[in-house]
């Protein structure tokens, strides 16, 4: 059962829908998804009474990294820890065809290619299953073990230069926290002040043509 992006979307809107989803850990707070989005390609969740999304793009990029690897850890693929990051977690979770694992004590979901438990449960793999899981996580090329030999990951990172994978992880940063620009008068005279004295054509002028870019990027906090 080889499943596209677009087919766990489907999947998704026609089994998950409205149901009440708990995290693996059961510390978070249970969610239900609203709506699949395709207009604004987002997945749109009900946290608490709140309006949350998900960019295609964001939960795309955890079902490559399942679809092509034998689990995925979602922190790892985001970069990093997040207070909401186990929403994505939860939702491939609660897919009849992904199970759920501990890799080097980390909590990973996998696509497993047929379905185990109903749609909006999870289920943690078996041991004999997840012994398996982890030697293939282990290996030199951890590949699905669903996949062709021919299969290749797309949109490799390793084409990015190290200016476009910052700009892609504040990209990623503002998509997932959201950014929330002060109010108070002397918040945003603080900010510019800062911005005048960090970014003046007098400090631009002190950076040659090699340094400027790191020296943009790297002031920023």
């Amino acid at each position: 059962m080889k499943k596209t992006f677009q087919d766990v979307l489907k999947d998704i809107e026609s089994n998950l829908l409205g149901k009440e989803l708990h995290g693996i850990s059961g510390n978070a707070a249970a969610f239900s998804i609203s709506e699949i989005d395709y207009a604004n390609e987002n997945v749109v969740l009900n946290v608490q009474g709140k309006r949350k999304t998900w960019t295609f793009e964001r939960m795309k990029k955890v079902w490559q990294e399942m679809y092509y690897h034998p689990a995925a850890n979602v922190e790892i693929v985001f970069g990093g820890s997040g207070s909401s990051r186990n929403q994505v977690e939860t939702i491939y979770a609660s897919l009849s065809y992904v199970e759920w694992l501990y890799v080097k004590s980390k909590k990973c979901v996998a696509y497993i290619g047929e379905e185990t438990h109903p749609y909006g449960e999870l289920q943690h793999m078996d041991e004999e299953k997840e012994l398996r899981y982890q030697k293939l996580m282990e290996s030199a090329n951890p590949r699905n073990p669903l996949l062709e030999p021919d299969e290749q990951l797309e949109d490799s990172d390793e084409e990015l230069n190290e200016y476009q994978l910052a700009a892609r992880m504040l990209k990623e940063y503002v998509l997932e926290e959201g950014y929330e620009f002060p109010d108070n008068l002397e918040d945003i005279k603080e900010s510019l002040e800062y911005f005048q004295r960090t970014y003046s054509p007098e400090t631009l002028e002190k950076l040659d043509d090699n340094h400027i870019l790191a020296g943009m990027f790297y002031t920023i906090t």
